[in-house]
């Protein structure tokens, strides 16, 4: 170049405008001030939250020893330093969750949050609802609430506001706000109680004038009257409503003058709500001596089994029946509800009652009670409660299914349960062993219940558990059969199929030829036979409905089970629920890798798994997403990555998957077809992927095997964020 093309070069060199160039991580180790005058920027580059990605990505980094083996950060100063510079980057965005959980990956956020509570001295060893937060030092108290997102209440604190407001209202004769109106469409007992509260210290205080005592009276009457039932209070035990009536009293109003017609509904409106067996009776006895009628009509709600009804009907006294028939549809409403604790004081009530005139009554209600207590328990264990049921209840279970009365109304419901119930609790030696043999012969849920638990006992054995499991699969066949000759009624096939709490998470459904669960993968496949001789016999939607329903259920008990979470979504996979699919296969490899912190092991996610999250991502016209995955496999699958990146129209965001890509061939591929199309900006994006050194194929297999991994987990969780 001569001395005159060199001159014109700087000269254009200089000319151009300078750039700022990006503030790296690093200078702000070296000069601890450069954070606050960078952070002061009107647009700083990098914006906080990038700061803080690269100071805790940085301090968490693994290191590399002399042998080549990844060990875990060193807690030394630089690390330290960079922990505190990304606390003060979060401090500089007044801790602003919503900022930081949109722009923060789970684990970075998490990380982040760990620091603050290490620095702020929190207690260790101490559960932070156990922490008294007055008695804390004001910063560890912070870090205590923002850490558990705790909104200190926030609705409640408004309600009461809006509750006082409204007595003071009340108190000055002026209309009540619609704030309030609105807070008495779904009142709950706290905040009844907080009103009748409000309203007797308002009247106590300073000794109200006449004028106050009469509007707080023309306040409470309509409010309590309607409020209080809905929740359930006694209105004349309630000490707060008796003082309601005293003002009413005091105030000099009179209660209006009504019809019978009037008395009697407002009666049945008591009825309707009350849930005091005691209360009821009194009203019920009010109600007869008005009026001679079927008072248990009173409600179309009120439902008693029907195997139930003409026992019911039956007795003579029409007080009795109103009595007998309203607490036991009180108390099975109350079972429905989970609220155990009022459900008990109406079957013991009910109980007590039928034991002076029925024997018959008397052991269904024991029966229910039983039932009852079952459901008590089996809620608890649902909530995540280890506690053993007692072993009066299981001796009352087993006596319940060797229970012999004729003439005895049972309800199939209970006897399911029962056998449910010792399955759930592993009763499996009763059930196998000490049930007497006509019980199995007479009773299809004890022998369902039976086959049930020897499979569960055999299931870690050898070849030899085939033949129990041999005989389970026969009767599950035969449930979900068809009968020509007799149509399905109530002879307890449907039952079975349907009643999803029986199931003990096995899946003994057979591979059904051009069916939903030919294509459904499950644990303890390999013990049932592989083919079905009759196979036009099978309702094969039978099938399909239970799989689904007890698949679902089951999720409800553990939804981090990673072989039922990957059987749901074989379920949507078969079914052409292509998205729900892949995000039950995404959650399946979360809950196992700490939201893809750590590897997802190829238990969980096989060859056929991933294969599945291919041909889903396809379906959706996610062609990159497909091109990544294909790495996932054993054997990478050059030519469906290589198809997939081919299409010209791809509904992912392409090139910002291009950085979770690891394998060489696939970039060189991609560098080709951007190059072929023109796209040049592509192009570009492809090469810098490509020319990224710890990607170089000289390099030990190691580093190889950790670039790899790394960019797993952060496709992964990429995928996470789009699908969940």
């Amino acid at each position: 170049m001569s001395a005159e093309a060199a001159d014109r070069v700087a000269a254009a060199i200089g000319s151009r405008p300078g750039t700022p160039l990006q503030t790296s991580w690093f200078e702000f180790l070296l000069d601890v001030s450069l954070l606050e005058k960078h952070l002061q920027k009107s647009n700083p580059d990098p914006t906080p939250v990038q700061l803080i990605i690269q100071f805790l990505e940085q301090a968490s980094k693994p290191s590399v020893n002399e042998q080549n083996q990844v060990q875990p950060p060193v807690d030394n100063r630089r690390n330290r330093t960079l922990k505190l510079l990304a606390l003060k980057v979060a401090a500089h965005m007044k801790w602003d969750l919503d900022l930081l959980e949109k722009g923060l990956t789970i684990p970075v956020l998490n990380m982040l949050l760990n620091e603050l509570l290490c620095v702020s001295k929190v207690p260790p060893g101490v559960k932070h609802v156990d922490l008294d937060l007055s008695t804390l030092p004001p910063t560890t108290a912070m870090a205590v609430i923002i850490y558990n997102r705790w909104e200190s209440s926030l609705d409640e604190v408004c309600h009461k506001l809006c509750v006082c407001n409204a007595i003071r209202d009340a108190l000055e004769g002026e209309v009540l706000g619609v704030r309030f109106q609105q807070l008495l469409l779904k009142p709950s007992k706290r905040m009844v109680d907080f009103i009748l509260e409000v309203c007797t210290r308002s009247l106590e205080k300073d000794r109200p004038a006449e004028t106050s005592r009469r509007n707080m009276a023309i306040f409470m009457n309509p409010c309590l009257l309607f409020t209080t039932f809905q929740v359930g209070a006694e209105f004349s035990l309630t000490p707060h409503v008796r003082l309601g009536a005293a003002s009413s009293a005091g105030s000099g109003l009179r209660p209006s003058s009504a019809s019978a017609s009037v008395n009697i509904g407002q009666l049945e409106q008591q009825l309707i709500l009350l849930l005091e067996p005691r209360r009821i009776r009194q009203i019920l006895i009010e109600l007869h001596g008005m009026a001679e009628r079927p008072f248990w009509r009173v409600n179309s709600k009120w439902e008693v089994p029907p195997d139930y009804i003409n026992v019911i009907l039956g007795i003579k006294d029409n007080l009795t029946k109103d009595l007998v028939y309203i607490l036991m549809a009180k108390g099975l409403h109350c079972i429905s509800i989970k609220d155990f604790a009022h459900a008990r004081q109406l079957f013991s009530a009910c109980l007590e009652l039928v034991t002076e005139f029925s024997p018959k009554l008397r052991q269904v209600m024991l029966n229910e009670m039983l039932l009852l207590e079952v459901r008590a328990h089996e809620s608890m264990a649902a909530e995540g409660s280890k506690e053993r049921p007692p072993p009066d209840l299981v001796s009352r279970v087993r006596g319940y299914l060797e229970m012999r009365i004729h003439d005895l109304p049972l309800r199939q419901v209970v006897g399911e349960e029962c056998v449910a119930f010792m399955l759930n609790w592993r009763e499996n030696d009763y059930l196998t062993l000490q049930v007497p043999p006509s019980l199995v012969m007479n009773n299809p849920y004890i022998k369902l219940g039976q086959l049930l638990a020897s499979t569960c006992k055999e299931l870690p054995g050898p070849k030899e558990s085939r033949r129990t499991a041999k005989e389970l699969w026969d009767v599950v066949v035969q449930i979900c059969s068809v009968s020509i000759q007799h149509k399905r009624n109530s002879d307890g096939r449907v039952g079975l199929i349907k009643h999803r709490e029986s199931s003990m998470g096995l899946f003994f459904f057979p591979p059904l030829q051009d069916d939903i669960v030919n294509e459904v993968t499950a644990e303890h496949l390999s013990i049932w036979p592989s083919s079905l001789p009759n196979i036009q016999a099978v309702d094969v939607e039978a099938v399909a409905v239970t799989v689904k329903e007890l698949v679902s259920y089951a999720l409800t008990l553990n939804p981090n089970n990673q072989s039922w979470l990957i059987t749901q979504a074989d379920i949507y996979f078969v079914t052409n629920q292509y998205s729900a699919a892949l995000n039950l296969y995404l959650q399946a490899g979360a809950v196992c890798s700490d939201f893809f912190t750590k590897a997802v092991s190829p238990d969980v996610y096989t060859d056929q798994v991933l294969k599945r999250m291919i041909k889903c991502c396809s379906m959706m016209n996610c062609h990159t997403q497909v091109a990544v995955l294909c790495q996932f496999l054993r054997e990478v699958d050059y030519m469906t990555a290589f198809k997939a990146l081919q299409e010209p129209n791809s509904h992912d965001a392409m090139d910002s998957f291009y950085d979770y890509i690891w394998d060489v061939t696939i970039l060189e591929y991609l560098t080709h077809i951007h190059h072929k199309r023109g796209e040049t900006e592509k192009r570009q994006i492809a090469i810098k992927a490509i020319g990224q050194t710890e990607l170089n194929t000289s390099n030990p297999e190691e580093v190889l095997q950790l670039a790899a991994q790394k960019r797993k987990k952060r496709f992964l969780q990429a995928m996470a964020k789009l699908y969940f």
